[in-house]
């Protein structure tokens, strides 16, 4: 254990909290004594969001998704509204209505095409399809159920039509080769982990009417070098941006108004981040784990110096409104981190 984390045995309360995990399963956060340590807080967390945390270990073949079989012309039509036929290794999926995963049975695609005419993606529809590196989805559709996509490892892009409306829990949780995501300007709602272990993920274009970023939503996304929010975001959920280490720059739009607990914890490589006026509360770890996080400034809306959000071994300047002078007292931080104005 490095020796600098042994030295917050002086500054983690004692807390009780309930987490909601970064993956399907939610989890109590254990209960830390005054006697813990950031380590242990860290592992804490770590267990809670081990549903979301992506996994090293290779799937079994009764993970890996449906086997592959042969469709042929007299099952090509399935229940419902919805029809299939495939061409070399390409699923095309028509009608109307919502696509699911009974509508292609067992057959595993690499290619998939949506065709006009279909409105959604039902919940778990192509999750686990291991093999599948692209798909086409049309305008019209206009939700992503929960955990759609989830473990689509070799997925490598997805275009997202105008049409979306909402973005399910864990949609495209475990999609660990997507490099990039533009999130359609009309969309309303973003499900908790829907982007969860998403590890080559650089690139996230945001539409304008973003207001909350859920629970977990980037956890370990840890190909994320810089994230700047658009104007709008109003919240930034627990563990949002979680485990992403390759974070260096952070941007928060005025308007923002709270950062939940965990919101960045294990965002090893963060150097310095500005609050923004508008910011009242910051929840407790939000920046715990930040080995290289050296600067902070505190904006002018917080009425409570946010002692428990920081690990204040990396830190060496505090920018902070005189307002805070005397909740900074009380809160046991080292005064002579603080640069008031």
């Amino acid at each position: 254990m490095k020796a600098k984390r042994i030295a917050t045995l002086l500054l983690t309360l004692v807390m009780t909290i309930s987490f909601s995990a970064c993956g399907e399963n939610d989890s109590e956060l254990v209960q830390t004594s005054e006697e813990s340590n950031s380590d242990d807080t860290v592992e804490d967390f770590n267990e809670s969001v081990a549903g979301g945390k992506p996994s090293n270990d290779k799937p079994s073949d009764e993970e890996s998704g449906p086997a592959e079989i042969l469709v042929s012309e007299e099952n090509a039509s399935l229940e419902g509204e919805i029809h299939i036929r495939v061409e070399g290794d390409t699923l095309y999926l028509s009608g109307t209505g919502t696509v699911c995963h009974d509508d292609y049975g067992n057959y595993s695609p690499v290619n998939v095409v949506v065709e006009e005419g279909i409105i959604g993606i039902d919940d778990k529809a192509f999750a686990g399809c291991r093999k599948m590196t692209g798909i086409t989805l049309p305008e019209g559709v206009k939700s992503i159920g929960s955990s759609a996509f989830s473990g689509c490892s070799s997925l490598t892009a997805i275009v997202l039509p105008e049409s979306v409306e909402s973005i399910g829990e864990g949609a495209f949780d475990g999609c660990s080769g997507l490099t990039g995501i533009t999130l359609p300007e009309g969309v309303k709602s973003i499900g908790n982990s829907a982007f969860s272990g998403c590890s080559s993920l650089t690139v996230i274009t945001w539409p304008a009417g973003v207001e909350n970023i859920g629970v977990c939503t980037f956890a370990y996304c840890s190909g994320l070098t810089d994230v700047t929010l658009p104007e709008g975001v109003k919240s930034i959920g627990e563990g949002a941006f979680s485990g992403c280490s390759g974070l260096t720059d952070v941007t928060l739009p005025e308007g923002v108004r709270n950062i939940d607990g965990f919101a960045f914890i294990e965002c090893y490589n963060l150097s310095s981040i500005t609050l923004p006026d508008s910011l009242e509360s910051i929840g407790e770890n939000a920046f715990l784990a930040c080995d290289s996080l050296a600067e902070v400034t505190l904006g002018t809306g917080l009425t409570e110096f946010p002692g428990s959000s920081f690990d204040y071994f990396s830190l060496t300047r505090i920018k902070a409104p005189s307002s805070l002078q005397e909740s900074a007292i009380k809160s046991g931080v080292d005064l002579s981190l603080i640069e008031w104005y």
